[in-house]
C-alpha cells in the first residue's frame, strides 16, 4: 500500500536509510521533480525540486495493516504522516502513473503537463526568460497559448516547454 510521509528539512536521506532498515529494503519511494530555472548574480540556474515539497509517496507490502504503519512513526527524519491512504490508493496511484509518464530525460516531471490549464487563469513562469513573471491564459489551441503579460499580448509554442504554475 502507498502512504505519503513528510520529511524534515534536509533529513530525507536520513528518513529513507532508517525506514529500509525498519522495513527489511522492501519499501519503493517516489518524489516527483520539477525543474525550475532561478535567477541568481544575473545568472540563470536550473535546479530540481520537489512538486510536493517536503512530501515523498512510499510502498510497502507491510502498510495494508495498521501495525506495519505504526512501527515507522518514530522514525529519525520523518515529520508526520497523512492519515489513512487506504482508501485513495487508485488517485495515488494515477497521480504517480501521470507524472511518471510526464517525466523528461532527467527524471523531472514537466510541470505544465500537470496540471489542467484552464483559460482565464493567472500563471507564473517557473524557468526561460520569462521567470518569475506572471500571465493571464486568453486562449488555448493546438500548437500554441495566447498570454497576456501585464499589457502586452502574445503567443507562445507548447513545444517551447514552458514551465509555469498556477498562481
Amino acid at each position: 500500500m502507498w502512504t505519503i510521509v513528510r520529511y524534515k528539512k534536509n533529513e530525507l536521506n536520513i528518513l529513507i536509510k532508517n525506514l529500509k532498515d525498519k522495513l527489511a529494503n522492501k519499501i519503493i519511494f517516489y518524489q516527483p521533480l520539477v525543474k525550475v530555472s532561478l535567477l541568481k548574480n544575473n545568472k540563470l540556474t536550473n535546479k530540481s525540486k520537489p512538486l510536493l515539497n517536503d512530501y515523498i509517496f512510499c510502498y510497502s507490502s507491510s502498510f495494508n495493516n495498521s501495525e506495519g504503519l505504526r512501527t515507522i512513526i518514530n522514525t529519525k527524519g520523518l515529520k508526520s504522516m497523512l492519515g489513512d491512504c487506504s482508501k485513495s490508493q487508485t488517485e495515488i496511484i494515477k497521480f504517480i502513473e501521470s507524472c511518471k509518464k510526464n517525466e523528461d530525460e532527467e527524471g523531472n516531471v514537466r510541470a505544465n503537463k500537470i496540471q489542467d490549464i484552464v483559460k482565464n487563469r493567472y500563471y507564473k513562469f517557473t524557468s526561460g526568460p520569462f521567470a518569475n513573471l506572471i500571465f493571464e491564459l486568453l486562449e488555448k489551441n493546438k500548437k500554441e497559448l495566447k498570454i497576456l503579460v501585464g499589457k502586452i499580448t502574445t503567443k507562445i509554442d507548447k513545444e517551447n516547454n514552458y514551465n509555469f504554475q498556477l498562481v
